[in-house]
């Protein structure tokens, strides 16, 4: 929490204010502090609809940005990479979002600069076997949203 200089706590910087019983009492205080699932529920309630202003947004928008967010300067690591792809495996979008996706991309004009870069990029790459079956299953209006393993056993 940010302070005003006018602001600062009165025990910023100390260390030991409360004596052994008092941090007792708080402790004993802060753990009988529980919602019940019923008051959660309505404080939700209370809640949802609840339209935030445009500056609310943007100091949202703000406050989770650059050095301030979580994952700001960290890397997840290989692991993580690894359950986060797991937990994905199979998942697919729906058609209506699979929809929203193209539109969305449908218009877009590339410069000059831009299409001699993808230009480049693509000359001397030669489509795998599996994408050539895939290509050629999409153009007979076959649905190709399957593995590797089932696509071999199709075409064979």
């Amino acid at each position: 929490m940010a302070f005003l200089k006018e602001n600062i706590p009165w025990n910023k910087g100390k260390k030991n204010v409360y004596s052994e019983e008092t941090r007792l009492k708080m402790s004993i205080a802060g753990k009988k502090k529980r919602l019940s699932r019923e008051t959660k529920d309505k404080i939700s309630l209370a809640k949802n609809g609840v339209l935030k202003t445009e500056t609310t947004k943007k100091k949202m928008s703000e406050g989770q940005q650059g050095s301030k967010n979580h994952m700001y300067g960290k890397c997840h690591s290989e692991e993580t990479k690894r359950k986060m792809s797991k937990a994905h495996l199979g998942n697919t979008h729906s058609e209506k979002a699979r929809k929203k996706m193209s539109e969305a991309r449908m218009g877009i004009e590339f410069s000059e600069e831009t299409k001699v870069k993808m230009s480049k990029a693509k000359k001397g790459t030669h489509p795998s076997e599996i994408t050539r079956k895939k290509k050629s299953l999409a153009m007979k209006g076959e649905k190709t949203s399957f593995g590797k393993a089932e696509l071999r056993l199709k075409t064979t």
